[in-house]
């Protein structure tokens, strides 16, 4: 990554110009679907495949569910409006979802074994 602010205007210019014009240039690229699982009990989970993310939000429930009956709902009563799930459907470029697999962000990796299992179960 370059030091921004040791460059001059002309090259602060220059990678403004190509940074619009990739933007550009994505926009007309086609879109992908990808699915994010957040909770507070858990870290966000993103995925590529909506039966991964379907798996991911079941065992986030059921996490919820457990801790609060063991402790009575304590937990849960007192963070009301924290303790929650969320699904999202997200809309994005293909160049962008390339990138952030060269990165290894999605978590697709961890229901491949289980969604093998369910698929041979139900055949």
């Amino acid at each position: 990554m370059a030091d921004y602010e040791s460059m001059n205007d002309h090259e602060l210019v220059d990678i403004k110009n190509s940074v619009e014009r990739e933007q550009k240039r994505r926009e007309g690229e086609p879109k992908l679907l990808t699915y994010r699982v957040t909770s507070c009990m858990t870290e966000s989970m993103h995925f590529l495949k909506l039966e991964h993310s379907l798996l991911a939000m079941r065992d986030v429930s059921e996490l919820i569910i457990r801790e609060s009956v063991e402790d009575n709902g304590k937990y849960v009563n007192k963070c009301t409006g924290i303790v929650g799930l969320v699904f999202r459907v997200e809309e994005q470029t293909k160049a962008h979802v390339d990138a952030k697999i060269k990165e290894g962000f999605f978590d697709d990796w961890r229901y491949e074994e289980r969604l093998g299992e369910l698929n041979a179960k139900t055949n």
